[in-house]
């Protein structure tokens, strides 16, 4: 579904984010866009989550070399939602980039749902971008001319569904995060707590066995955070599905919840601390 380069190596948010934006509009724009089902469709679905070992990123800056990631290594589970806090600039966004295929590791493995997919081609990559992992981005790049139905709907879209089957799976995923009377009005007309439903829903309209979500709720207030966060955790639940968020505030966390820490390209386990409000 999104398969373009990084422009830039100084800003991983804006590489992330940038490269899912431009992607969503081709998907809409372009045509002949549909995602075969043909290439190497063969999971292991008993083993499900995502697993990530060594993984390595480096980039040359003039004559310095910046280590981005440096040997990470955690398996967030199905059914479960999974946090990697740090400060901004500690790699976590180039870590959600890896694991989506968006970027390419300069060492170590990925694999969900059982299947090894840091060697996959780009063809492979695009398929399970679109059938299986959902993308939810801090600023909710919608497409501003088209309806909330029409900006949920593009994920299906692009898997090449018939009309019936994407309007019924629209319906769901727009009642879901409380969006139904919606529908058909534009991102202009919605606030931003309603602009990231409508990420949500669009991120989970095709059911993906994975969805990574790049600081969610830091647009937020209290309220629309915490209803984003029971709309995150409650899609873990029912889909069994695996759900990594990246964030800065660790009062998200909960006992429930996988948690780590990423700091200069280290990522280790992290516990939440008991006051629940502190930030990382």
């Amino acid at each position: 579904m999104v398969d373009t380069v990084f422009d830039r190596h100084n800003d991983e948010y804006g590489r992330f984010r940038g490269v899912v934006s431009s992607g969503l509009a081709r998907c809409v724009y372009r045509t002949g866009s549909r995602v075969s089902g043909a290439v190497g469709m063969s999971d292991d679905r008993s083993c499900k989550g995502l697993g990530c070992r060594g993984l390595t990123k480096q980039y040359f800056d003039g004559e310095r070399l910046t280590k981005v990631l440096d040997g990470v290594t955690f398996e967030a589970r199905s059914s479960c939602t999974s946090f990697i806090v740090g400060a901004s600039g500690s790699g976590k966004s180039t870590l959600l980039a890896i694991v989506s295929g968006l970027l390419s590791a300069d060492c170590g493995t990925v694999s969900l749902d059982g299947e090894r997919l840091d060697r996959a081609s780009q063809a492979r990559w695009s398929a399970v971008r679109s059938r299986k992992i959902g993308i939810v981005l801090q600023q909710f790049p919608l497409l501003p001319a088209l309806t909330v139905r029409e900006n949920i709907a593009v994920p299906l879209q692009v898997l090449g569904q018939c009309g019936r089957d994407i309007a019924k799976a629209v319906r769901a995923a727009s009642e879901h995060v409380g969006l139904g009377p919606l529908l058909d009005r534009y991102p202009r007309e919605l606030s931003v707590g309603q602009k990231q439903r409508v990420g949500i829903a669009r991120a989970t309209v095709h059911q993906p066995s994975l969805l990574l979500c790049d600081e969610p709720t830091a647009a937020l207030d209290r309220e629309a955070t915490l209803g984003v966060m029971q709309l995150l955790r409650d899609y873990a639940s029912t889909s069994q599905s695996t759900v990594v968020i990246v964030t800065h505030d660790l009062s998200l966390i909960d006992e429930r919840d996988q948690a780590w820490r990423m700091d200069n390209g280290w990522l280790r386990p992290w516990r939440q601390p008991r006051d629940g409000g502190q930030q990382a």
